[in-house]
């Protein structure tokens, strides 16, 4: 409770809600101009997003493990722009067919277009094996979050590994969630 409140003084909660969650609710609202089939990779990219951002942050514990004092709005753009292209690009290698309209959404979808590129480019580095296996490619995509919020991109091992099993988790559970959606239509 009172770390809660200190929270709160702190005026990180009024900061938290004035930056993530008017990119949340900015995404949202062009989930609902995508088609059907788009609408629900993205519902689902977003929502994971924002899971992994708020445990990022460590929004929702007891102790904020990442400053978010001097973080503006671009930057969330930016690591909202990062996982959800990330993301999208993984399902995009995993169903060829559909590729080309999940990169076209992209663009229209995520806020920073550069950092879509960015992604590419980042992931296009490693071999096609490399590619495939999530790990491999998550910790590239954490150090780049990291330095698009200004953290130092060396982490304590332990906080590391927590930030890229997140990045996973999120991700996955996105995929299952998606899966499940499109059996049903």
């Amino acid at each position: 409770m009172l770390n809660k409140i200190k929270k709160i003084v702190l005026g990180e909660i009024g900061f938290w809600n004035k930056t993530n969650n008017s990119i949340v609710a900015e995404l949202y609202n062009k989930i609902g101009l995508l088609d059907n089939l788009m609408q629900i990779i993205f519902k689902h990219l977003l929502i994971s997003t924002d899971i992994f951002i708020s445990e990022f942050f460590g929004i929702n514990e007891s102790k904020t493990k990442k400053s978010l004092r001097h973080k503006n709005i671009e930057q969330f753009k930016k690591l909202y722009s990062l996982i959800i292209s990330y993301y999208a690009y993984n399902i995009s290698i995993k169903n060829s067919s559909i590729s080309g309209e999940i990169n076209t959404t992209l663009e229209k979808f995520c806020p920073d277009v550069n950092t879509i590129k960015e992604v590419f480019k980042i992931i296009n580095k490693f071999s096609k094996t490399e590619r495939d296996n999530l790990s491999s490619t998550s910790h590239k995509i954490i150090e780049k979050a990291l330095l698009i919020v200004e953290e130092s991109p060396i982490t304590t091992g332990a906080e590391h590994f927590t930030d890229v099993s997140c990045l996973i988790i999120c991700y996955n559970s996105a995929l299952e969630h998606i899966q499940k959606e499109l059996k049903t239509i």
